[in-house]
């Protein structure tokens, strides 16, 4: 990437930064984890990551689904459906 390109999208980023930081409640930022959910939740519409869904995978095998969702949760600060969880593993009886 050319210098040029990389001043442009830091620009870009700061630019989205500053954007979400006026969106945000100034009271869920007070610690690391307020601010991941928080970013997560203003995230919503993106995809898992490939890591996240290997996670549910792991914890679906061991527990039940309704278990996997909450320890998701409780983990990677992201709510996991337990039907998701169970359509991946191909237990879904649809």
């Amino acid at each position: 990437m050319t210098p040029e390109k990389q001043e442009r999208l830091k620009g870009c980023l700061q630019e989205l930064a500053a954007e979400l930081y006026e969106e945000t409640n100034k009271s869920e930022l007070s610690d690391l984890e307020s601010i991941e959910k928080t970013v997560r939740t203003q995230r919503s519409h993106s995809q898992l990551s490939p890591l996240l869904e290997k996670c549910c995978l792991r914890l679906s095998a061991n527990e039940s689904y309704q278990n996997a969702e909450a320890e998701v949760e409780a983990l990677r600060g992201m709510i996991v459906g337990h039907s998701t969880q169970q359509s991946w593993r191909g237990d879904n009886p649809a």
